[in-house]
């Protein structure tokens, strides 16, 4: 599963990469569905205000009736042990009830956690039935859990998940469901339908699935070297059209893709070092990823590389070494050659060197660059 914590979208906005993670149902403490309230709790929900009503009292505890009269009127003040058995609910009741519920559920905390579970239950049970609940709700910001849990089990359903796509007209939810959709499709494998979607910029605009999307949705795939390497070529194309605000996107995905096979990743940027934006963009996540599990590797790669690839390098090294080794961070600082570079990259190690700040100091003043630049770096160096 995915969610969209890994990522920066637009509609909300949440940064790199986000992952649903579903929590342990605790321990059974009555039978499905739960029991009765105690006369504790019943006291507790007395005359609580926006009590629904359409789920009688005697319902039975085999329909989940108990439980989700509780949930509708507790509006969050349910004790441990009737949020155990609502948690159970969710993740066994009847299917209808639970829809019931969540209809009636004020959107907040509790409502984001029992439609996670929820979700990712009837997904798994009845994939047709769950896009069938979404098309029959309103298109609103509260339901991106449920777009994000369902599109990623749609990719079991191709046909099914992109006759859905077409629908979805929120561009914040048809965001979280294509990108977890996508990466559904690595993560079972399915090859020829990922090189439907991802491969074909016709198809991609059909569907309506944005680049930065595709972007996102490769790093969150599965882990092996096939993927790895089908997914660094399929960046590579997506970058012939190459744009800077895809930049921070595409470095997001290449950390991830990095961290699973980082030899792997670097042979491929050897190789491809001339393609448009695969040194620019490449380079400096494959580095500072890479240095981050193995600094020696990383170096020793990083001083057969040449031109901008190793100065693109050379920054992420930069940024990866310079709160614990600032004097090594140094050597690498000044030794790019493109001014930009340099600048960005002796700009991070004056940021992050908190020690060891005389070694930096005696690295600038001996280093082959202009007088005036060693001027200006050495005058933000603190003392």
């Amino acid at each position: 599963m995915i969610s969209k914590t890994l990522m920066k979208l637009r509609t909300p906005p949440l940064g790199i990469v986000l992952t649903l993670c579903l929590l342990s149902c605790k321990e059974k403490t009555a039978g499905t569905g739960g029991a009765a309230t105690s006369q504790h709790e019943q006291s507790q929900l007395k005359d609580r205000p926006g009590v629904r009503q359409k789920i009688p009292d005697t319902a039975s505890a085999n329909d989940g009736g108990s439980v989700s009269r509780e949930i509708l009127e507790a509006h969050g003040a349910l004790s441990p042990e009737a949020r155990s058995r609502a948690v159970d609910f969710f993740l066994h009741g009847d299917v209808e009830a639970c829809k019931e519920t969540l209809a009636g559920m004020p959107v907040g905390d509790d409502y984001n956690s029992f439609l996670m579970r929820f979700s990712q239950r009837y997904a798994a049970q009845d994939l047709p039935g769950a896009v069938d609940w979404l098309r029959s709700l309103p298109q609103g910001p509260e339901m991106q859990t449920a777009y994000i849990l369902i599109g990623s089990a749609a990719a079991r359903d191709p046909q099914l998940a992109e006759t859905f796509l077409h629908e979805i007209k929120d561009p914040g939810l048809k965001s979280y469901f294509s990108i977890n959709y996508v990466t559904g499709l690595a993560n079972l494998s399915n090859w020829k339908a990922l090189d439907e979607v991802v491969g074909s910029a016709s198809r991609r605009a059909e569907l309506g699935i944005s680049t930065p999307d595709i972007v996102l949705a490769l790093g969150g795939g599965e882990r092996s070297d096939s993927y790895v390497s089908m997914s660094l070529g399929y960046l590579t194309t997506l970058l012939k059209d190459y744009d800077k605000p895809y930049n921070t996107l595409a470095s997001t995905s290449i950390e991830s893709l990095v961290g699973k096979n980082p030899a792997l990743a670097a042979d491929y940027v050897t190789r491809n070092a001339d393609a448009k934006g695969v040194a620019e963009v490449f380079t400096g996540p494959l580095v500072h990823e890479w240095s981050a599990q193995d600094p020696t590797a990383a170096a020793a790669w990083l001083l057969a590389q040449s031109g901008k690839t190793r100065d693109y390098g050379a920054v992420g090294l930069v940024s990866s070494l310079a709160t614990l080794q600032p004097q090594t961070a140094a050597e690498w600082a000044v030794s790019v050659t493109d001014p930009d570079l340099r600048q960005q990259a002796i700009g991070s190690l004056l940021r992050n060197a908190i020690s060891g700040r005389g070694a930096v100091r005696s690295v600038i003043e001996n280093s082959n660059i202009s007088a005036a630049e060693k001027e200006r770096y050495l005058k933000s160096l603190p003392n």
